[in-house]
């Protein structure tokens, strides 16, 4: 996802369809660990919650891309 949103920073991109493009990026990645840390409650050990919540789809929100 990370790949995705600096490959919509293209200059080349005019900038409203930059933001458009990126804003779908941001929810998708929103969604998708949503879906993961709903799916990681399932896992009585607790491990796969514990990897869901420490290695985020999103992450890339963290360094300044929202």
């Amino acid at each position: 996802m990370e790949f995705l949103a600096e490959a919509i920073n293209l200059p080349a991109i005019p900038d409203k369809e930059r933001q458009h493009y990126l804003n779908l990026v941001i929810e998708q990645a929103n969604s998708m660990q949503k879906s993961l840390e709903e799916s990681a409650k399932q896992d009585r050990s607790g491990k796969m919650s514990s990897i869901i919540r420490n290695h985020k789809i999103n992450s890339f929100l963290n360094k300044g891309e929202q």
